[in-house]
């Protein structure tokens, strides 16, 4: 057997030791060359049908073997210090550089670092061990971390893949409006008579000094804030009206000044919910007549932004998002006909741009209480502009509303709040290292972008300093500016409050961010409510519209104290808690819901949204008994994080 088997061995040994001395060879001259036996072709060039790259003048000596790894790792050598230095001349350039030398690791850490480096060769290939096998070992070196990103500062984008990434997710149920959207659909309220609220309605809220009444409430105290209606257009129009109410922007008129806090309005809850009620389903029946006429298009889109403030009050969202849908369709149908008619002035055109932009705004909430994907900003916005006859503070308030515009339109402000849109329905973010250590800066240059005039504060991450400025100011559309600026930094805090763990030593980074984040988010809860005190100061000198702008944002302020109380943090959940205390407070006095408004019997009933949240099975027809289902519904779901 071992005669049989000596030629096969002896045959064997001789293949591959030719295989490894020739391939040995061929590393040496960094050619994939497979040749079997010495002085033969290569396999590969074979079959390829080419000439074999390998000569054999190339061949080097084994005595000179030791001279040209040497000469290997001089090239290595200089191409590491080539690459240093280009780093540096990256770093020295950064305007965080400029900004702050210490960012910059010292000279001898750096020697410390590369002292440990290893350089090995294997198999023809070179290995560099730098000893650093997490973030955690840089941390020790120099507590600052933007010195990791050299050139991160030149990227005018979110960066795809360019540095690691981190997660961040809060709980399932997301945020206020989310949770919302999941209650509402399980409502299971008792179909209400709508001939009979017509008919009684008719009896009672029809009469011509009423609706009188609130058109001039209406023109006084809210169209100041968008300027949804040309007063003088509009006066023309309803003093040739026989019947108003047979007219949908008069009857969503009258519908959305019942809806909206006032102090001009002398009803109590129930008087202006039945007024409500009566209002809609007029506006209702006049839009499902005329939704398909051309030449009402803006008039539906005008109705269907006017009625928002009734279905969110009485939880209707499910039904106002297909209206919303229908005002979307007509609001691009209208700007590409604009566009192609290069017609983009005239008081059509502008309110057309203005309720554009409301659409926007209104869609985007309906996203995360419908759960659907977050809705893409049109490129570029309608241009909006003023009246002549218009009052000065609706001139104001729509330049901030152009500032927000652009805000919303930049390229990384849109991938932030997409990620935001995440978090609001429960799901994982994800942001770079890159994006987070450059927020503060980045947020910082958007402040830049206010218009002068508005700006009330030249740094909004000092908190003595905005109190003050908010103190001295008195200017309630500075202020108006100040609060939606301050909503958008908490936003973008809120949601890095919770990162996901990831079981290594890179959770020191993340503790970090989670801190700073936590700080941020604190810091701009308490001047948004702050700001909103000061804002109802000047209600005797600014009009009711900034109650209603109050009451605007601190919806959006809820929304994300909820998000903060989801948090497995205790201290996140103690600070949110006492936030969202104090809101539910404010927006009592807001909408004027006072507990002798509400029928006894629905006092005694108490509704526990945790047994909704897990079990998804929870009884809450009972709210559209109430003379504010959503102020009542917010009070249940707030209860749940108190």
């Amino acid at each position: 057997m071992r005669d049989k088997q000596t030629p096969c061995f002896g045959m064997e040994s001789h293949i591959i030791l030719a295989f490894i001395n020739t391939t040995i060879e061929c590393r040496r001259k960094r050619r994939k060359c497979v040749r079997v036996v010495p002085g033969q072709s290569c396999l590969r060039c074979q079959k390829m049908d080419k000439v074999c790259p390998c000569k054999e003048d190339n061949v080097i000596e084994p005595d000179n073997e030791l001279n040209y790894l040497k000469q290997q790792v001089s090239e290595l050598n200089q191409a590491i210090q080539k690459m240093e230095h280009e780093l540096k001349t990256l770093g020295t350039k950064s305007p965080l550089y400029i900004k702050n030398n210490a960012m910059t690791l010292p000279r001898s850490a750096i020697d410390n670092l590369l002292y440990n480096w290893k350089v090995k060769i294997n198999n023809g290939c070179f290995t560099i061990e730098t000893g650093i096998k997490s973030i955690g070992d840089l941390l020790s070196q120099q507590p600052s971390l933007r010195y990791l990103s050299p050139l991160g500062n030149y990227a005018t984008r979110l960066p795809d893949g360019s540095s690691a990434l981190i997660h961040f997710k809060l709980q399932d149920h997301g945020g206020l409006f989310s949770l919302a959207g999941k209650i509402i659909p399980k409502l299971s309220t008792k179909k209400r008579s709508d001939e009979h609220k017509l008919l009684l309605g008719h009896v009672m809220f029809s009469s011509r000094r009423l609706i009188d009444k609130l058109v001039d409430i209406y023109f006084n105290c809210h169209n100041i804030y968008f300027g949804w209606l040309y007063e003088p257009s509009f006066r023309k129009r309803y003093s040739q009206l026989k019947e108003p109410l047979d007219d949908l922007i008069c009857a969503s008129l009258c519908c959305y000044v019942c809806a909206t806090p006032c102090d001009h309005l002398d009803f109590n809850a129930y008087q202006r919910r039945d007024m409500c009620d009566y209002f809609y389903l007029k506006a209702k029946e006049k839009l499902l007549d005329q939704f398909d006429d051309p030449d009402k298009r803006l008039e539906n889109v005008i109705a269907i932004n006017m009625l928002f403030s009734y279905m969110h009050m009485t939880l209707k969202l499910i039904e106002y998002d297909a209206y919303m849908t229908i005002a979307t369709q007509i609001c691009y149908d209208l700007q590409s006909e604009y566009e192609a008619a290069k017609a983009q002035t005239g008081i059509d055109y502008a309110l057309f741009a203005r309720h554009f932009t409301q659409m926007f705004c209104v869609r985007l909430t309906l996203d995360c209480i419908a759960n659907k994907p977050r809705s893409r900003m049109p490129s570029p916005m309608p241009k909006m502009d003023t009246f002549p006859c218009e009052p000065k503070e609706t001139g104001e308030y729509l330049q901030v509303l152009k500032w927000l515009n652009e805000v919303y339109s930049n390229p990384v402000m849109d991938k932030l709040e997409e990620q935001v849109h995440l978090v609001f329905l429960g799901s994982t973010c994800t942001l770079s290292f890159d994006t987070i250590f450059k927020l503060d800066q980045f947020l910082t240059d958007f402040r830049k972008t206010i218009p002068k005039e508005l700006q009330l504060c030249d740094d909004f991450f000092n908190e003595a300093k905005c109190r003050q400025a908010l103190d001295q100011s008195k200017d309630s559309v500075a202020i108006f500016a100040f609060l939606h600026f301050i909503l958008l930094i908490d936003t973008i805090y809120v949601m890095i409050l919770q990162p996901v763990p990831t079981n290594d030593e890179n959770d020191i980074l993340l503790q970090q961010i989670q801190q700073i984040a936590l700080e941020r988010s604190s810091q701009m809860s308490r001047l948004m409510l702050y700001g909103m005190r000061r804002l109802c100061q000047l209600k005797s000198t600014s009009r009711c519209q900034v109650v209603m702008i109050s009451a605007m944002i601190i919806l959006y302020l809820i929304d994300l104290l909820v998000l903060q109380c989801s948090s497995t943090v205790e201290a996140v959940v103690i600070e949110g808690q006492q936030r969202l205390q104090e809101c539910l407070v404010v927006i009592n006095t807001i909408r004027g819901v006072r507990r002798e408004d509400t029928l006894p019997q629905l006092l005694d009933v108490k509704r526990d949204i945790r047994d909704f949240i897990h079990s998804r099975k929870v009884d809450i027809d009972y709210y559209d008994r109430f003379p504010d289902p959503w102020c009542a519904l917010l009070h249940d779901i707030s209860h749940c994080f108190l």
